[in-house]
């Protein structure tokens, strides 16, 4: 088996930018171990050992998985620290490898209102060439940044998600917030895209994903297609909801294709992928229990889709991300919101997708 270790840095960077807020990001990676190399493999300097290692956090088959830095919980590797100038990190956490090794990994520069989980500011980038061991100085995204300054500090753009299209092309999803009246990012205006053909050294004009209101959540490539979670808002809507969008032209276009009817009022957030059968999957937050998240399934490449389901989750989730390295699933996210025990870092491991082991902490919140 081969592992991707850029990748896998992509998928736990992200998911630490979520939770943080005066600090961006803590820098951990997970690595994949088999009991054999191949020869790209042993070229590429990946660890393969020839017995189990003593510190794994989940093993499948012949395959286990390691943390960096090891001993969970712990503090990571600051990513990006802006608690000095009083500014705050929440919302807007996309990354994308565009091309073997490099990485564009986008995090939000806000104001302090409302204890830094605000709104109000632009978006910034940093690019790595070395499988995200080493990270360049902060790069403003013109797009985020002039959007809040032309609008007088009425409207912010934040970056949700971010994928290289079959054809090379970056495509990053903006969430287009009010944040006049409050800093907390609704109502939103219809979600936008921009496109690189450059690696991110130049961004094309906005175009809307679609005329609503509502907010990305994810976003996949598959095979030669382009898929999108997003969410309306009843305000902005014809039916409020999760629809899942698709372009069939390296995101020149995007069409909606299916729509899921989760059964709860209280559903928000939201993360997509594929399972091992081919089915497409999204779970969605429940707020109402954090130990489970709703689920639903189609057969078809997003175009129906089965009835919701619940899914457990010990340690409690909220803002889920799920992702699948070799044959395994991971879902990250924060401990849950209520009650004891919330606002961790947490990480969840499967098989199928579908049944989740305990969790462990990767995190501790502490104030």
């Amino acid at each position: 088996m081969r592992s991707n270790i850029g990748v896998v840095s992509v998928i736990l960077v992200c998911m630490l930018l979520l939770v943080s807020c005066d600090q961006v990001g803590n820098n951990t990676e997970i690595t994949e171990i088999t009991t054999e190399a191949t020869d790209t493999e042993q070229n590429r300097g990946i660890n393969v050992i020839q017995t189990p290692p003593e510190e794994y956090i989940f093993k499948n088959e012949d395959v286990y998985f390691l943390v960096t830095p090891k001993g969970l919980p712990n503090e990571g590797i600051l990513f990006s620290d802006l608690s000095l100038e009083r500014r705050g990190s929440h919302f807007g956490h996309a990354m994308v490898e565009y091309a073997d090794g490099c990485i564009l990994a986008f995090y939000p520069n806000c104001n302090f209102d409302n204890r830094g989980h605000s709104g109000r500011g632009w978006m910034e980038y940093k690019r790595s060439t070395d499988y995200g061991k080493t990270w360049s100085d902060p790069i403003i995204l013109e797009y985020s940044y002039n959007m809040f300054r032309d609008s007088e500090e009425k409207r912010s753009t934040m970056s949700e998600k971010a994928v290289r299209a079959p054809d090379g092309k970056i495509i990053l999803f903006n969430v287009v917030c009010d944040v006049e009246t409050t800093a907390l990012w609704e109502p939103y205006y219809a979600p936008t895209y921009i496109v690189s053909e450059d690696g991110g050294e130049s961004w094309s004009e906005a175009r809307k994903l679609d005329i609503y209101r509502g907010r990305v959540y994810d976003a996949m490539v598959l095979g030669d297609r382009i898929y999108v979670l997003v969410k309306y808002a009843s305000s902005g809507a014809e039916d409020s909801g999760y629809r899942i969008y698709r372009s069939d032209d390296n995101g020149n276009t995007f069409d909606m294709i299916g729509k899921i009817n989760f059964n709860r009022s209280g559903s928000y957030y939201g993360t997509l992928g594929v399972l091992d059968d081919g089915r497409f999957i999204v779970y969605v937050y429940n707020e109402t229990d954090e130990t489970k998240l709703e689920y639903a399934t189609s057969e078809n490449g997003g175009i129906s889709w089965s009835v919701p389901q619940m899914a457990t989750f010990a340690k409690k989730i909220r803002n889920p991300q799920l992702a699948k390295l070799e044959n395994s699933y991971f879902m990250f996210g924060r401990s849950g919101s209520f009650g004891d025990n919330s606002g961790h870092i947490v990480m969840y491991a499967s098989r199928d997708g579908i049944n989740w082991d305990e969790g462990r902490y990767m995190r501790i919140k502490t104030k």
